[in-house]
C-alpha cells in the first residue's frame, strides 16, 4: 500500500472515511464542501467492498479504465463506424495518461469514465427518445458536475445540444430536450441545496473555485508547482487579504476580485484565456521534478500526445459541423474547454476529454491515411 501522503489527495480519503462512518462530508468534525461529493462517495463505495486501502481504490481505477475503452469503441462506432472504432479503442487501451491516472488516487479516472458514457447517452437519446433514456441521461450528466464543477456548463448544455441536433433534421425534440435539461439541474441541484442548508450561501461546486479563477492573474503558467509559485502568491495583496478569511468567505472574495481584475483589465484576460487553452494542449508538460526522470516524461509525452492530440484536432476539422449528432459531443467538449480558458487549469485536467478526442484522432488518421492512399489501391 501506499503511504498516507500519496493516499491523501485532495483530501477525497478523509472525505470518503467521512462518508462510511457517518454518511456525511466532513473535513476536522464540520461540513465540508471543500471538493464535490460524487467521487468521494464512489472511493466510499470502493473502501465498503475492499477495505480502506490504496489496492482498493486501483482495483476500483482498473475496472473504470477498462470499461472506459469499452465506451471509447462505442462512441467511435456511433459518431463514425467500425474502423474508427477499433482504433480508438486500441489507443484508449494503451494510452500512457490514462494508465498512469488509474494507479493516482484522485478523481481523474473517475470523471474520464462518466463524460463519455454522459455523451454516449445523449446519442442514445437522440438516436430513439424514451423515458428510460432521458433519465439516464440526466443522471449522467449530473454526475459530472458533481465530480467536478468544470463540468456544469457542458451538462447544462446537453438539453439544448439534444434541441439543435434534433432541429438541423427537422425533429422536434423540445419535449426531450426540457425534460433533458430539468432532470440534470434538478440532481446537480441537491448539491447547492445541501451547502446552502450547511454554510448559509450558494457553493455550486467546491470552496476553492474562486482561488482557481484568480490565482492565474498573479502566478504566470511556467511557475506553477515551482517554489516561485508561492512568491508570486505571497506579493500579491489580494491574496494575503483572502487567505486570511475562512474558507466559504475566501471563495466569495476571490470570485469577486477576479471579476474585478476582467472588468480592469478586459484585454488582459483574452490574453490569458488563450495561454490557458495553450497550456491545456500543451504536447508535454513544463520541466519539473518528476519520479524518475523529467527525460522519461518528456518523452512519453511526445511518443503519445506529441502526435495523438494534433491528430484529433485535425480530425475534429474534418470531420466538420454537418452530421447533426456531431452537435451532442462538440457542445460539451467545447463548454469543458471554455472553462479552463477562465480558470487555473494544468494538463492532466484534460484527461476526461480524451476518450472524445481519440475517437476524433482516429478518425483523422484515417481520413488521411485515405488521402494518402493511390487511386485505385
Amino acid at each position: 500500500s501506499r503511504t498516507d501522503t500519496v493516499f491523501n489527495v485532495d483530501n477525497y480519503h478523509p472525505l470518503a472515511q467521512s462518508v462510511l462512518s457517518s454518511g456525511s462530508l466532513h473535513l476536522d468534525g464540520r461540513p465540508s464542501a471543500k471538493r464535490e461529493p460524487l467521487y468521494p462517495i464512489a472511493l466510499a463505495a470502493a473502501y465498503g467492498l475492499g477495505g480502506q486501502r490504496y489496492d482498493a481504490v486501483w482495483a476500483a481505477h482498473c475496472l473504470l479504465g477498462t470499461a472506459t475503452v469499452a465506451l471509447v469503441f462505442l462512441l467511435g462506432l456511433r459518431l463514425f463506424g467500425p474502423p474508427e472504432a477499433w482504433l480508438a479503442a486500441g489507443l484508449a487501451a494503451v494510452y500512457p495518461q490514462f494508465l498512469y491516472y488509474a494507479a493516482f488516487p484522485g478523481r481523474e479516472t473517475f470523471v474520464t469514465f462518466l463524460f463519455p458514457a454522459a455523451l454516449l447517452s445523449s446519442l442514445a437519446l437522440f438516436r430513439s427518445p424514451s423515458r428510460p433514456l432521458v433519465v439516464g441521461a440526466a443522471a449522467l450528466w449530473a454526475s459530472l458536475p458533481l465530480a467536478n464543477t468544470a463540468f456544469l456548463p457542458a451538462a447544462a448544455l446537453s438539453g439544448p445540444a439534444l434541441w439543435l441536433a434534433g432541429r438541423r433534421l427537422g425533429r422536434d425534440l423540445r419535449g426531450w430536450a426540457a425534460a433533458l435539461t430539468l432532470g440534470v439541474l434538478a440532481l446537480w441541484g441537491l448539491w447547492p441545496l445541501r451547502n446552502a442548508l450547511a454554510f448559509g450561501r450558494f457553493i455550486p461546486g467546491m470552496e476553492e473555485g474562486g482561488a482557481h479563477v484568480y490565482v492565474q492573474f498573479v502566478v504566470p503558467n511556467w511557475a506553477f508547482g515551482l517554489k516561485e509559485e508561492g512568491e508570486f502568491l505571497g506579493r500579491d495583496p489580494v491574496v494575503r487579504e483572502g487567505m486570511a478569511l475562512p474558507p466559504v468567505e475566501r471563495d466569495r472574495f476571490f470570485y469577486r476580485a477576479a471579476v474585478s481584475r476582467v472588468l480592469e483589465h478586459p484585454l488582459g484576460f483574452v490574453k490569458i484565456m488563450f495561454t490557458s487553452f495553450v497550456k491545456m494542449w500543451r504536447l508535454y508538460p513544463y520541466p519539473r521534478q518528476y519520479p524518475g526522470g523529467y527525460a522519461k516524461v518528456l518523452a512519453v509525452s511526445l511518443l503519445s500526445d506529441g502526435w495523438l492530440v494534433p491528430l484529433a484536432f485535425i480530425g475534429m476539422f474534418l470531420a466538420g459541423v454537418r452530421r447533426p449528432e456531431l452537435a451532442l459531443v462538440n457542445a460539451p467538449l467545447a463548454a469543458v474547454i471554455g472553462v479552463y480558458m477562465v480558470m487555473w487549469a494544468i494538463i492532466r485536467y484534460r484527461l476526461p476529454l480524451m476518450p472524445l478526442m481519440l475517437v476524433y484522432a482516429a478518425h483523422g488518421l484515417g481520413r488521411l491515411a485515405a488521402r494518402l492512399r493511390p487511386r485505385g489501391a
